[in-house]
């Protein structure tokens, strides 16, 4: 069986007309396009496509022209326009979806309720069109792959200021910064705004998943959508499609394991306290390690001495390495880049005696072997129930198997 993926490389970060650009470039037909959205009661707009060349590399340009004078809309009103339309009931759902997230991200920003959020450029007509002509290419993919699963690359913000209707605002937008929590995301030299609301509220409801490096896959289509500013960098966004083969059990057929890259860092302390090592895990974990360890070993004259080992991904290195050397007495580290190979993970919910228990379940070939309820969701509800944390570890796996 085949599994494709829809990969987002957003070297240049992420926006609606470089996803609709990106999905034309990908080979969906505009006049598809244009005839799906004219099943949106809109006002009169129109899309200028062109090809056009980023540092050499060719791609496709996608401006939406439209009457400027009707730029706000109501959460209710996009609803209707979209549900009231003739689009297939998935690209209504998706689209509807899309604003939503963008309401509850609006509504945190402003701290009040989607009900009262009314939207300023996304609720203009080439937001409208940017998203729910997203959501349409995204569909028309869907059905000429059978399956996609969306991937994406961590999403570098930008820096800078950005103007929009509310004045002067920092990057990433408010909005944008609501919208891309649990992302992996990095800062950028570009001066300027490199993911957009819209661009964001697109990988989040299409479920992205996030990959530091490019999946295991047999290229077949690439599409490079173009943006609208110039940097020193192409100013594209680049998808992929590609296929992932996998066996009868579901796993590649070149591994049984999942994989990626991380990077490892060490240093040895023979002078640091027990409190500050303690305290420095927890400082390395809120920098996003992956996992830390400590190992007992004896360095220059016997000393019995720590060493300190952080796994981590290599984007996130400069915090780690920033932690390491304020709270521990550490004047130089190691640093070596590796594989992994991890069995297939899933998380799943089950629910002793009220409680809410996540369960990470490990697979290999299909068949799981190895299930781990979470601590913290065991511990409370051991505290809350008065009774031993085992029970809850057994209770949990029970009900997830049965």
């Amino acid at each position: 069986m085949n599994n494709n993926i829809l990969y987002f490389d957003c070297f240049s970060g992420i926006s609606g007309d470089m996803t609709l650009g990106s999905f034309l470039d990908l080979g969906i037909s505009q006049k598809y396009l244009e005839d799906e959205l004219s099943k949106l009661n809109l006002s009169q707009f129109d899309l200028e496509v062109k090809k056009v060349s980023k540092s050499g590399i060719g791609a496709t340009s996608v401006t939406v022209n439209a009457n400027k004078c009707d730029e706000f809309r109501h959460l209710p009103h996009i609803e209707d326009l979209i549900k009231n339309s003739y689009l297939s009931e998935q690209v209504k759902e998706l689209s509807i979806n899309a604003f939503y997230h963008m309401a509850h991200a609006e509504a945190k920003v402003h701290q009040t309720t989607i009900d009262k959020i009314h939207f300023h450029e996304v609720g203009a007509i080439d937001a409208i069109v940017d998203i729910v002509g997203s959501m349409i290419c995204y569909v028309k993919l869907l059905e000429e792959e059978g399956s996609l699963r969306v991937v994406s690359s961590p999403l570098p913000l930008g820096s800078g200021f950005v103007k929009c209707e509310h004045g002067i605002l920092p990057v990433p937008a408010p909005a944008t910064a609501e919208l891309t929590k649990g992302f992996p995301v990095k800062g950028h030299y570009a001066n300027g705004e490199l993911v957009t609301p819209t661009g964001a509220v697109i990988l989040k409801t299409l479920q992205a998943s996030f990959s530091h490096v490019i999946p295991e896959m047999t290229i077949c289509r690439i599409g490079y959508g173009a943006g609208k500013k110039n940097f020193e960098h192409p100013n594209l966004l680049r998808l992929f499609i590609g296929e992932e083969k996998y066996s009868k059990s579901g796993f590649n057929s070149s591994s049984n394991f999942e994989k990626d890259q991380v990077t490892v860092v060490e240093t040895n302390l023979d002078d640091c306290t027990p409190e500050c090592i303690s305290y420095a895990m927890e400082q390395l974990f809120a920098k996003k390690a992956l996992d830390v360890y400590f190992t007992p070993i004896y360095m220059k004259k016997n000393r019995p001495s720590t060493k300190l080992t952080v796994i981590c991904y290599e984007d996130d290195i400069n915090h780690i390495l920033e932690v390491i050397f304020r709270e521990t007495s550490s004047i130089g580290i190691r640093k070596y880049n590796c594989e992994r190979r991890k069995l297939r993970r899933e998380m799943h919910t089950v629910n002793v005696r009220g409680f809410k228990i996540q369960v990470k379940v490990g697979s290999l070939e299909g068949s799981p072997i190895n299930i781990a309820p979470e601590y913290e969701d065991c511990a409370r509800a051991a505290r809350e129930l008065k009774i031993p944390l085992e029970q809850i570890y057994t209770e949990a796996i029970k009900l997830w198997k049965y």
